[in-house]
């Protein structure tokens, strides 16, 4: 028996992935809710990721820990909660992940208007 369709079939498809999203192209998002999702993986165990959900979305955003960083740095809450209600931008890009510096991966950015200013000290 041979198989066809895009590789992609035989994973969970519920979460948002690089090959989403328009490459060269920031969207911007408005986060709805934030979940705890189970993530089933053939290839290890399954687990259980942090996930936002955007409004007028279908798809969940499974919050990788460098991401859940630059929103926090971003928006300036650590509690995720207060995370609902904000706009993101995410954006296609590469990362080195697995061992390959050129991973499709995803990555996010708060707009300006959230963004914490640092204080250096003088």
């Amino acid at each position: 028996m041979t198989l066809t369709g895009s590789y992609r079939q035989f994973y969970d498809n519920r979460f948002l992935s690089a090959d989403d999203l328009p490459s060269g192209k920031d969207i911007k998002v408005t986060i709805e809710a934030v979940t705890k999702e189970e993530i089933k993986d053939p290839k290890s165990k399954d687990k259980t990721v942090l996930a936002l959900r955007f409004v007028g979305k279908t798809k969940f955003f499974a919050v990788n820990k460098t991401n859940a960083n630059s929103i926090k740095k971003d928006i300036g809450l650590s509690d995720v909660s207060d995370w609902v209600g904000k706009e993101i931008t995410i954006y296609a890009t590469t990362c080195n992940a697995f061992g390959d510096p050129n991973t499709p991966c995803i990555r996010v950015r708060a707009p300006k208007k959230y963004r914490v200013k640092s204080h250096a000290s003088t």
